[in-house]
């Protein structure tokens, strides 16, 4: 789910790009009870349906002109 950078838990980094996946990962876990497994199928889906959206989103722009 989430690559920490550096060679210890002591001194892990995170980009600021893995915020909002921790946070909806608490979210699923701590709000609604879903286990880890789950909770990477869901992130991906997610993810995969927002590039779709805007996948289509441009075929919709091309199409127009």
């Amino acid at each position: 789910m989430l690559e920490p950078r550096g060679p210890s838990p002591d001194s892990w980094s995170f980009p600021a790009r893995a915020l909002p996946r921790a946070r909806a990962t608490e979210r699923l876990v701590n709000d609604l009870g879903v286990n880890l497994a789950a909770v990477a199928l869901i992130l991906d889906l997610i993810e995969q349906r927002r590039q779709l959206e805007r996948r289509l989103e441009e075929l919709e722009r091309l199409l127009e002109r």
